[in-house]
């Protein structure tokens, strides 16, 4: 793709003009957080040097007309998933946040930002694609550390359906990770007896009897990807000019 007149916003993508307006434009361009927009096949049509620099591309370089899969990062491995989130914010019509762990930065350090995707409309208001923004979590859990450090992967704050209710999502996404009955009931405020009744439940729910299939279903479903919200500890900073 070939940007025809950057100022402006005016993109070319497959012969028609995507336009984006300028408002937007000059807003990301100064900003010091990650913004760009895609197009309805995934393929990215702007995205701000803050993003660039997120993902540790030379200035220069034209991610336009690009798949995630093309783009020299650790992060093209899920693709697929952005695809699917994509999708998900355009056909509902509603945001959509993913926790996503990568070595992030220049310095290629690992370490988790909060990506969140909007439908993305034209002045007609019809959709074309998606827009999404990115900023670092200040506070990240430590369930998801292997040996002390982040571990790649890209997780979603949308069950991908309502089968569970919320305490079940609970109880499963600590299944997931392997915790026993006990310290599950620690973290949940409530006794062991109580977490193996939910999980026993759980198990009835989608026909099976044992921790792998459980790990496979959710492997299929989508649900090894879910966090629930209360695992995300809320935190209050003051933000100055700086973004500091």
């Amino acid at each position: 793709m070939k940007i025809c007149n950057r100022q402006e916003g005016f993109h070319q993508r497959e012969g028609a003009m995507f336009e984006i307006s300028p408002q937007f434009i000059s807003m990301w361009e100064v900003s010091n957080e990650p913004w760009g927009v895609k197009d309805k096949t995934s393929h990215y049509v702007y995205a701000n040097k803050a993003y660039l620099d997120l993902l540790c591309l030379p200035l220069k370089f034209n991610i336009e007309n690009l798949l995630d899969d093309s783009i020299p990062h650790p992060c093209a491995e899920f693709a697929p998933l952005f695809r699917q989130q994509d999708r998900r914010a355009e056909n509902t019509q509603q945001r959509v946040a993913s926790l996503d762990t990568h070595p992030f930065g220049r310095e290629k350090i690992m370490q988790p930002y909060i990506f969140e995707k909007f439908p993305f409309y034209n002045n007609k208001g019809e959709g074309i694609g998606s827009m999404f923004h990115a900023r670092k979590c200040e506070t990240f859990p430590a369930i998801f550390c292997l040996d002390g450090k982040p571990a790649p992967r890209s997780l979603t704050f949308n069950p991908p359906n309502d089968r569970f209710s919320s305490i079940e999502l609970e109880v499963i996404f600590l299944a997931l990770h392997r915790l026993s009955a006990k310290k599950m009931g620690k973290i949940l405020a409530c006794s062991d007896r109580t977490v193996k009744n939910r999980l026993s439940r759980i198990y009835q729910n989608i026909g099976v009897k044992f921790l792998s299939q459980l790990i496979d279903f959710c492997t299929e479903e989508g649900f090894d990807t879910y966090i629930p919200p209360r695992f995300l500890q809320p935190s209050h900073r003051l933000i100055n000019n700086n973004g500091l």
